[in-house]
């Protein structure tokens, strides 16, 4: 259950950013049915956890980690340096030590997100950012 918590947290996080541009961004879900529109920007989510780690002997301390991904996704025609610079923005949304809290579960952002390359996919093209993050559930 703190994985989906966890992800809530960064959805919401995801979604304030996407409100706020100018026009507001759609945002395609991992796992749920998004149709984009082939002249418009939209914004991608994915949690990629890793392996949960226990790094307290004797007691019910569990940390949770991963990477979120936001793959920047626009039309070729709004060239490289657009794309780039909402990407960017996307990063510095998540900087690194940002402390999220979702149902009572504080999340952390553990490093300064990095930004792939450019990826072009017919008329569109894309870039990914990649957001660390940990949360630690204590147990009694």
């Amino acid at each position: 259950m703190s994985d989906e918590i966890i992800t809530k947290a960064l959805q919401t996080r995801l979604k304030a950013f996407a409100d706020a541009q100018t026009p507001k961004l759609a945002i395609a879900y991992e796992g749920a049915a998004f149709t984009p529109d082939a002249t418009k920007v939209h914004l991608a989510e994915f949690t990629l956890p890793a392996n949960t780690d226990n790094p307290s002997m004797g007691r019910s301390h569990s940390r949770y980690i991963g990477i979120y991904q936001v793959d920047v996704d626009m039309p070729t025609t709004a060239g490289p340096l657009a794309l780039r610079k909402l990407a960017n923005a996307v990063a510095a949304h998540f900087p690194r030590g940002l402390a999220l809290t979702h149902t009572g579960l504080n999340v952390l952002i553990t490093n300064t997100p990095s930004i792939g390359p450019l990826m072009p996919e017919g008329g569109r093209m894309k870039r990914s950012v990649s957001i660390r993050y940990q949360s630690d559930v204590f147990t009694i």
